[in-house]
């Protein structure tokens, strides 16, 4: 019987990471067709606001909506990796959320309700002039 239940739970568990998975998403938008070198992770700056030195926007790279992401960490991580693929200096990094909630019940059952939250971050790819 315990080989049985391992075997459901083995076979439960791509599906379980394909939801998981389907959850996020990363949107890139190129704006420059220009093929540079990949810049190293450590090496792309990561900023909250439009630096003063001149600039241009290569790529606008989004990850999310997600609603299993708690925080930002893990979607700014993927923007800078992404950023850096596609050879950027720096990465110009703002984040959102969509808040949805829902109520239900009746006089009978009670009032319930949730809100649920969805996180995504918004990196523009820059090169300095």
């Amino acid at each position: 019987m315990g080989a049985r239940v391992n075997l459901r739970l083995i076979s439960f568990l791509p599906l379980v990471s394909t939801i998981l998975v389907g959850c996020s998403s990363t949107d890139i938008v190129t704006l420059d067709s220009t093929t540079r070198p990949p810049t190293a992770i450590t090496e792309v700056e990561v900023l909250l606001e439009k630096p003063e030195r001149p600039y241009k926007v290569i790529a606008r790279i989004q990850f999310g909506p997600a609603a299993l992401t708690n925080n930002y960490q893990s979607q700014t991580n993927q923007v800078i990796k992404r950023a850096a693929e596609l050879g950027a200096d720096a990465v110009i990094v703002s984040y959102s959320s969509q808040v949805a909630g829902y109520t239900g019940g009746n006089a009978t059952t009670g009032v319930y309700g949730g809100t649920s939250e969805r996180k995504f971050t918004v990196g523009h790819a820059i090169i300095y002039e």
